[in-house]
């Protein structure tokens, strides 16, 4: 929906309000790898102005495979000339494992969100990758990764 600024004297009502803001719509991302199998994928994405909110969640399915996913973005990014913007990440592996923290990150010359994992070892470390040689993540089947991230639109 394209954005449309309230006129000088205009009446501000709950519409208005909302129609800044932008509803929420669906959209299918590419995914990168993960392969999906017989998990699913579901992203949604909010746009008002040139500000863009990204929200997503995987669910492992017991023939998805692969690493931490790459999702792609429904609105082109700004290009500014090395801005980047950050969101977050939780991990749930599924099987009763503790959930992890994480982030996400949208480079203006990408257009995939990425995220990594707090290492459980040393909080202070992101790791991009799943299972024991990366950041200790053994999804399972009925684990999830959910995040969201919000950037600058083109």
């Amino acid at each position: 929906m394209a954005y449309s600024p309230p006129r000088p004297g205009q009446r501000i009502t709950p519409d208005l309000l909302m129609s800044l803001a932008g509803p929420w719509q669906s959209y299918t991302p590419t995914l990168t790898n993960t392969t999906i199998g017989n998990g699913s994928l579901l992203a949604r994405y909010q746009q008002g102005g040139n500000r863009v909110l990204v929200a997503f969640i995987l669910n492992w399915g017991s023939t998805t495979s692969g690493g931490m996913p790459f999702i792609s973005v429904p609105v082109t990014p700004a290009s500014l000339g090395g801005m980047r913007w950050s969101g977050n990440v939780v991990i749930n592996p599924g099987g009763g494992a503790r959930f992890r923290a994480g982030m996400t990150w949208l480079y203006d010359t990408s257009t995939v969100i990425s995220s990594g994992a707090f290492m459980s070892g040393a909080p202070t470390d992101l790791n991009t990758g799943l299972g024991s040689t990366a950041a200790n993540i053994t999804m399972q089947s009925g684990g999830w990764i959910m995040g969201s991230v919000e950037y600058e639109a083109a």
